[in-house]
């Protein structure tokens, strides 16, 4: 039986907190990892085929054929 409702009151916004904290932190790591896959950007993109269809598609969905 509980003794004191001001006790158990205090443990359950205790444990509401803990809780709240632990899913903020996690989205913080979230977006952190997000950012940094973000700034990821290769320095070129090679295009190797043995197929000329291959090649087409390549020249043609390119943003930017010169660079092809």
């Amino acid at each position: 039986m509980i003794r004191n409702p001001r006790f158990f009151a205090l443990m359950v916004a205790a444990f509401v907190n803990l809780a709240a904290l632990g899913t903020v932190h996690t989205a913080m790591g979230e977006i952190t990892q997000r950012e940094q896959a973000a700034q990821f950007a290769p320095d070129r993109i090679v295009v190797t085929t043995y197929r000329a269809g291959a090649y087409q598609f390549a020249t043609r969905s390119c943003a930017a054929p010169d660079t092809l």
